[in-house]
């Protein structure tokens, strides 16, 4: 089986690929520079060098069994339309090549039946066009939703820190701030919907080599923990927990309160975070069975994300 593959620099791309290699799959991977791929540990037979939001490249394979589109730009504030030009670039090599494609788009855009909830910012509305652009195409395909990714299970590592260590990082640089003074929080509401990044590949590599297609399936946590249950076991790993005051107020009044630099820190980066790591509804049944989001494991990848980053606590 032959897969063209977008986005294999990226955590879950990567580990897609490791998955799909290991089930004897060739992957020919989509990336801007081919040096990107020197440090990822995979051989590939062939690699296409290529700007998927500026041209359409023309590729020349023997045979291409399907697409997996999991290329995205993940700002919130700035992606722009960046996402839908690399669905038009990938919608017109899959009809050069008669293929199917699997696109990786994000769980955040589902809405509770009749909610008239607005996207959140940009990326979710260049997203949600992206799939629009998809469905109107005429290609086949299937679309998968994740929620936030986290580290491998087994190794606690990823490629990129991302989503929830960029919080994690900030909570530790408003604790260096503050000093001896305590830092004021709201508690967290709702559930953090995460799920280990190569849980999530792996169902996706299944349904691309079963050829599952005319789905939306949601690759979210069944059973997510609570969201002040995470961020308490995030500050006793950092042994930082003491440093905290948590407020039985919502984030919008915690915006009101006049704030120490430390406070400011939390609330710039809490603003456009709160929404994907404390959540008030539940998804659709996801496709995924277990929660593997233990305080073992939130522990391991924490280790892993400080070992990274040369992080000392002390």
């Amino acid at each position: 089986m032959n897969v063209l593959l977008t986005g294999i620099t990226g955590n879950l791309g990567f580990e897609i690929a490791r998955s799909l290699n290991k089930k004897g799959v060739d992957i020919f991977p989509v990336v801007r520079n081919r040096e990107s791929l020197d440090g990822l540990g995979l051989d590939f037979k062939h690699a296409i060098e290529t700007d998927l939001t500026k041209e359409i490249p023309s590729i020349e394979l023997s045979r291409v069994d399907c697409i997996i589109h999991s290329a995205g730009n993940v700002h919130f504030k700035k992606s722009g339309d960046s996402n839908s030009k690399m669905m038009q670039s990938v919608i017109q090599i899959a009809k050069k090549h008669k293929v199917p494609i699997y696109y990786v788009s994000t769980a955040f855009l589902w809405r509770e039946p009749g909610s008239t909830e607005r996207l959140r910012n940009s990326y979710e509305t260049d997203k949600a066009e992206s799939e629009r652009i998809l469905q109107d195409s005429g290609v086949p395909h299937t679309i998968f939703r994740p929620s936030v990714l986290v580290g491998n299970s087994e190794s606690g590592q990823l490629i990129n820190w991302s989503g929830y260590y960029l919080l994690v990082a900030k909570f530790l640089e408003a604790s260096g701030v503050a000093g001896g003074s305590k830092i004021r929080f709201p508690i967290l509401t709702g559930t953090s919907n995460m799920v280990p990044v190569n849980q999530a590949a792996e169902i996706i590599s299944e349904t691309v080599i079963n050829n599952t297609l005319d789905k939306l399936v949601y690759v979210t946590n069944p059973k997510p923990p609570e969201a002040q249950w995470v961020l308490d076991v995030t500050l006793e790993f950092f042994e930082l927990k003491e440093k905290f005051e948590f407020l039985d107020i919502g984030f919008s009044e915690y915006e009101k309160l006049g704030k120490t630099q430390a406070e400011e820190i939390l609330y710039l980066s809490g603003k456009h975070f709160s929404p994907y790591w404390s959540l008030p509804y539940n998804f659709p049944k996801s496709a995924l069975g277990k929660n593997l989001i233990s305080e073992e494991y939130i522990k391991k990848t924490l280790k892993s994300f400080r070992d990274a980053n040369n992080i000392s606590t002390v």
